[in-house]
């Protein structure tokens, strides 16, 4: 959604930020390691279960493990957040 915030297209919002390349091809859609785990985080955040089942299978990624680490990272950038 960061296009959307910025409101410019999303390869426009991506092209100033120090990220890698890899992030950024999954975050435009390209089809890599980071975007199948990029589409199986958008599926569970939209309680889209059959897309999160088929998400997790394409990833490898066991469904059961992806909860704690989900919320592990919303803690992480909470934190984050919090101390700027």
């Amino acid at each position: 959604m960061l296009d959307a915030l910025l409101d410019c297209p999303m390869e426009k919002a991506l092209a100033e930020l120090p990220i890698s390349r890899e992030i950024k091809s999954a975050l435009l859609g390209e089809c890599n390691d980071l975007r199948k785990v990029l589409d199986m985080i958008v599926a569970y955040e939209k309680a889209d279960w059959q897309s999160f089942s088929n998400a997790a299978a394409i990833a490898g990624l066991p469904e059961e493990l992806f909860p704690p680490i989900y919320s592990s990272a919303i803690e992480w950038a909470s934190n984050i957040l919090a101390n700027q």
